[in-house]
């Protein structure tokens, strides 16, 4: 992963902040619009109980104030009795101050504003126009007839606007204190709206943040497990992918270095094993070998002496030995050929040799065909030593004094076969009542389910069997 990469990729602590912000922002913008929406409701209903309901009520008053004075007058006109005129002086007492509070409280309201001027100038014409002139003349002592009713009549006429500006002014009243309410169920609608729409969207944001997680944290932190995991299972040609978060592709980079460098060192192990099986091999060929046709020898001058005429015992051995010759060169070439490639046949050697001294002596191990030639599929070669190191403890348990190990490239896969100098069929894993042996049988077909390969029942035409196994190669699909 280069430079411009770790660039590229977002560091994992940026994204999970940038998670929570985004969730954040998304539920605070309509929070705030809920709040705004409450705070207007606050000032609407502070506004009302404050201003309009209390002018309201003291229009109620000065509407009051105005009718007694009227009242007080026409009493005081009829019977002249100066008792008569006491509502009429309360109701201008109480109407001057009522008029003032009004004009600060309404000051905010063009329309009553307007209206109460005109309620205040009717009631100011009523006053200096009628009710003052008539109450002045009657103090002076009964008005005429013809005079009396022209000015009742005027004063009448004064009144009526007056109430109708009165009127006017209450109506108004009434449509202010609608138009509160109407605000206030407004700004409750919007901010319960905008509740609800915070809630939908925090809830929408934490899915979109899961699937995001899933996306650009979970499937890729999966992705390299997996990789990791098969190379922790030897298939050390496996590649490690850097993915993700900045932290976890270079996590899997650093693996990825770890896993060339764990092949490397494999590949020299496996080197240092095959030249140590050649040399072996090469001493079997001396000391095995060159036995073999000291003996022929032997054979060949003692039939010379006695002039034996059937020589085909000799010619069988000579070929026998000619075949463990080519058999022997073939494996030599065979190792030297896939020196390139990781060796199957040294750990196999490896997993035999180590078993001698549990066993108190070495099984014989038989290669048949070009075992290295055979391609398996990643972690069938780990299944391969793992299934034979059950068998030979399945061997160990049987208390057997001998054993030998085949293993032989088939036109199929692979196929293992060990047996030891057990008694028959009766003493084979299947037929075995010791529980370790039953686990350790479990355990191969547990591998061999996994890796589709085929575990052969035991039968009597192969006495002391512990194991006939069987794995497919790798085909051309799955390659």
């Amino acid at each position: 992963m280069g430079r411009s990469d770790d660039v590229a990729r977002m560091s994992l602590r940026w994204t999970i902040w940038l998670l929570v912000g985004s969730i954040v922002a998304i539920f605070a913008v309509p929070t705030a619009f809920s709040l705004g929406a409450r705070l207007s409701v606050a000032r609407t209903l502070t506004d009302l109980n404050d201003q309009v309901m209390p002018a309201r009520t003291e229009v109620a008053a000065l509407t009051k104030a105005l009718v007694d004075q009227e009242t007080g007058q026409r009493g005081f006109l009829l019977t002249g009795d100066p008792s008569f005129l006491q509502p009429y002086d309360a109701g201008r007492a109480t109407a001057t101050p009522l008029l003032a509070s009004l004009r600060s409280r309404l000051s905010n309201d063009d329309e009553a504003a307007r209206r109460l001027e005109a309620v205040a100038a009717s009631a100011e014409r009523w006053t200096t126009e009628a009710a003052e002139p008539e109450i002045a003349a009657r103090r002076t002592g009964p008005l005429p007839p013809p005079a009396t009713v022209p000015t009742a009549q005027s004063g009448k006429q004064l009144f009526d606007a007056l109430r109708t500006d009165l009127a006017a002014l209450d109506t108004r009243m009434g449509e202010i204190v609608a138009e509160h309410v109407y605000d206030v169920r407004t700004a409750q609608r919007v901010a319960n709206v905008a509740q609800y729409t915070a809630i939908a969207l925090v809830l929408g944001a934490i899915a979109a943040a899961a699937v995001l997680i899933h996306r650009s944290l979970t499937r890729p932190v999966d992705a390299v497990v997996r990789d990791v995991r098969a190379v922790a299972d030897g298939n050390y040609d496996h590649h490690i992918f850097p993915r993700g978060p900045r932290e976890i592709a270079v996590l899997a980079e650093a693996v990825e270095v770890l896993r060339g460098n764990l092949r490397s060192s494999a590949k020299r192990l496996v080197d240092a094993e095959r030249r140590a099986e050649q040399s072996r091999m090469a001493a079997k060929l001396h000391d095995r070998t060159i036995r073999r046709v000291f003996g022929l020898g032997l054979d060949l001058t003692s039939a010379s002496a006695r002039g034996a005429s059937d020589m085909r015992p000799l010619i069988a051995a000579t070929d026998d030995i000619i075949e463990d010759l080519q058999r022997i060169i073939f494996d030599l070439d065979d190792a030297h050929a896939s020196s390139r490639d990781d060796g199957l046949r040294s750990a196999i050697i490896e997993v035999v040799d180590e078993s001698a001294p549990h066993l108190g002596f070495a099984p014989s191990l038989t290669f048949v065909g070009p075992v290295e030639r055979v391609r398996l599929d990643p972690g069938v070669d780990v299944a391969v030593l793992t299934v034979l190191r059950e068998a030979i403890g399945a061997v160990s348990l049987r208390r057997a004094t001998s054993a030998s190990v085949r293993v032989a490239a088939t036109d199929e896969g692979l196929a293992l076969r060990v047996t030891d100098g057990g008694a028959g069929p009766d003493h084979e894993v299947g037929r075995e009542a010791d529980p370790d042996v039953l686990a350790k049988l479990e355990r191969i077909r547990s591998l061999t389910t996994r890796h589709g390969g085929r575990l052969l029942p035991p039968t009597d035409s192969a006495p002391g069997r512990v194991l006939d196994w069987e794995v497919p190669a790798t085909t051309a699909e799955s390659a």
